[in-house]
């Protein structure tokens, strides 16, 4: 939020993706506590951004946050994926194109019979594998739009 202005809406960007979550979601103090970011404040950050970059003619393609790998507690995967699912509502509610990280990484990992930890560096940061199952879903969506 704070670099929002001058990383993004002073170039005036064609297309922004927005992929947030994972920090925002984590909850310092362990289970039970509040998050970084609590989800109420979260969807209207992202909401905020939506509305800034629309305003100026720009569009938006949201991404969930990734799943957590093994490394971290279920209480943590659960916080996280209630940011996911916010992201999805987000999406849904404003038609706006929309990647599912935490789909797309659970559904690789099953088809190629292979734990989550396999496209992660460190069970949180998507490895070069991870960066490309969603390199190639941006890229679904941006080729299609010169059509």
């Amino acid at each position: 939020m704070d670099r929002f202005d001058t990383a993004v809406l002073k170039h005036h960007p064609d297309w922004v993706t927005i992929n947030f979550g994972l920090n925002d979601a984590y909850q310092d103090k362990g289970a039970g506590t509040p998050s970084r970011i609590p989800l109420k404040q979260f969807k209207k950050n992202i909401e905020y951004f939506i509305r800034q970059i629309e305003k100026q003619g720009g569009h938006v393609i949201l991404l969930t946050p990734n799943p957590l790998g093994s490394r971290f507690e279920q209480f943590r995967a659960d916080r996280v994926k209630a940011y996911a699912d916010a992201i999805r509502k987000i999406a849904k509610r404003k038609h706006l194109y929309l990647i599912d990280s935490w789909q797309l990484f659970y559904n690789y990992a099953n088809a190629q019979h292979q734990p989550l930890d396999t496209l992660f560096t460190d069970s949180i940061h998507p490895n070069d594998e991870g960066h490309q199952l969603i390199a190639d879903a941006l890229y679904q969506i941006l080729s299609t739009q010169g059509q």
